[in-house]
């Protein structure tokens, strides 16, 4: 518990956050840098792409103590919403002790990814939480959301893995949230349909059974994901005001209309094996589409009439039709072109990637952030 070093260096990985790693060592004890932290906070050190948040994490409790945990609640109490602390793996604890905790009240950004959660009473404690990540393997604790001092979150993500379905019904409290994210299968979406200013959801784990019309009442409502699950379509979604939709792996799916989407402005279709085309031509307004890996998709119907697309990315398309898209259907305003395995085959991917540099759009090759 008391044998840290943090941290010597900084890193930035595949999560969405710039983060700082922690590293272990036996006796003498080390102590958190906070001179390289106030770097960062100050801009003197670069955080890459553009993250406000700096994410400090701990992945077990060998790796802090309460004199650590004080010195960070400084830190969170000078930085405010711009430090972020996770809590994760903590395998040898079999869990985490929410207890410490106790030692962070001004901590606004905590993120809990664990197998186990104890002591969840303790989280009452954090009295400015207003970002909130609980992601509990074997489940959540009873009552876990109920916590007086949650109900003014900002933003929210839940979730476990051993036990499906999340109960929403006490978020019917969290009147101030602007994004969450439910991963494996939320129970009861209607208790969201009072939240005036939910902005952003993220539904992972989605159940053929789930009923998605209660979003169609979320005024507010600018991005919606759905990420894994089963049905044969999301012909109950329609949301006018909709700027962002992302679809990723939802099986069984046949099929997109576009039609209740009017203002979307990003497209994101990935892994969706019986989908053979997107029509795109009822969201005129679209800037950026990508879609990936659809092995039986071949056309893009209504491409051309995207007079505002600047943005695409096609990847690992193996039954599309690229060389009729290139010869007739590119808007001029396409500046963008994401991903460098249209077909996933070499030698046919060279030729298109150069074919559309011939044609000015410029090539690149990071395909999505998630």
């Amino acid at each position: 518990m008391n044998n840290l070093i943090m941290p010597s260096h900084i890193n930035a990985n595949t999560s969405k956050h710039f983060e700082i790693h922690e590293q272990f060592t036996d006796p003498p004890i080390g102590k958190l840098n906070t001179d390289l932290i106030d770097k960062i906070m100050n801009g003197h050190e670069i955080m890459p792409f553009g993250r406000q948040a700096l994410t400090i994490n701990f992945s077990g409790s060998y790796s802090y103590n309460i004199d650590v945990l004080k010195t960070l609640n400084i830190i969170c109490k000078k930085y405010k919403d711009r430090i972020r602390i996770a809590f994760h793996t903590h395998h040898s604890e079999k869990g985490f002790n929410a207890r410490y905790l106790d030692y962070l009240p001004d901590a606004r950004l905590i993120r809990i990814s664990v197998d186990d959660l104890h002591t969840p009473e303790a989280l009452s404690s954090l009295k400015n939480i207003n970002s909130l990540e609980l992601l509990i393997s074997n489940g959540l604790p009873e009552n876990i959301l109920e916590l007086a001092n949650l109900h003014k979150l900002t933003s929210l993500s839940i979730g476990q893995l051993k036990k499906k379905g999340v109960d929403l019904a006490p978020l019917s409290e969290y009147r101030n949230l602007n994004q969450l994210s439910i991963h494996n299968k939320a129970n009861g979406l209607h208790h969201l349909k009072h939240h005036k200013t939910l902005a952003d959801v993220w539904l992972y784990g989605l159940s053929h059974k789930t009923e998605l019309t209660p979003l169609n009442e979320l005024p507010a409502l600018k991005k919606l994901k759905i990420w894994f699950g089963s049905r044969e379509n999301l012909t109950e979604l329609n949301h006018q005001a909709l700027t962002s939709l992302d679809i990723c792996h939802i099986k069984g799916l046949k099929g997109l209309d576009l039609t209740c989407f009017a203002q979307l402005l990003e497209l994101s279709v990935e892994q969706q094996a019986k989908v053979t085309s997107l029509n795109l031509a009822p969201a005129s307004q679209l800037t950026t589409v990508r879609v990936k890996q659809c092995k039986l998709l071949n056309q893009l119907i209504g491409f051309d009439s995207l007079k505002k697309l600047r943005t695409l990315s096609l990847d690992r398309l193996p039954e599309f039709d690229f060389n009729n898209l290139i010869s007739n259907d590119i808007p001029p305003s396409l500046e963008n072109f994401i991903g460098i395995e249209p077909t996933g085959r070499r030698s046919e991917d060279k030729a298109i990637l150069k074919k559309l540099v011939e044609i000015g759009i410029s090539i690149n090759k990071h395909t999505r952030q998630n």
